[in-house]
């Protein structure tokens, strides 16, 4: 990636941020150890109870978190951007560092992203009608 890098240091969602495993007591007490896991053939993903989707490596270290429709529409990013923000709030909260591309899983769905190269994270923001609709953050080596 050519992007200049974004320091995302501090990034979460909801307060999980990448590499924290699921066996930490701070995650146990946030949602417990009955998570509903999803069929993936890469990576182990569940769905948390507040909507929630994330991925763990073979360490059970969560490396992706996804908000969508599904998820509980309060949430949002470190920087107060969540699921209905406009593409200018992730702009004025992350900056101008970010690249662009269109999302082959969602037709026509544009999306805005920054990565952080020495953390080697991302966090992507797809929009419809110049609005957040999905926000996934993950580490860059993620598919």
């Amino acid at each position: 990636m050519f992007t200049k890098t974004t320091t995302l240091n501090q990034e979460n969602i909801d307060g999980i941020q990448m590499y924290e495993s699921i066996d930490s007591k701070e995650f146990i007490q946030k949602y417990g150890t009955n998570l509903e896991k999803i069929d993936n053939a890469l990576f182990d993903y569940y769905k948390l109870s507040d909507g929630l989707k994330i991925a763990t490596n073979k360490q059970r270290q969560i490396i992706r978190v996804i908000i969508n429709s599904d998820t509980n529409s309060n949430m949002k990013t470190s920087k107060g951007i969540g699921l209905g923000s406009s593409v200018d709030d992730v702009i004025n909260a992350y900056g101008t560092n970010y690249y662009k591309r269109t999302e082959e899983q969602m037709p026509s769905s544009p999306v805005i992203g920054y990565v952080d190269h020495e953390k080697k994270v991302t966090i992507e923001f797809w929009n419809a009608e110049d609005k957040v609709v999905k926000i996934r953050y993950d580490i860059t080596s993620m598919e």
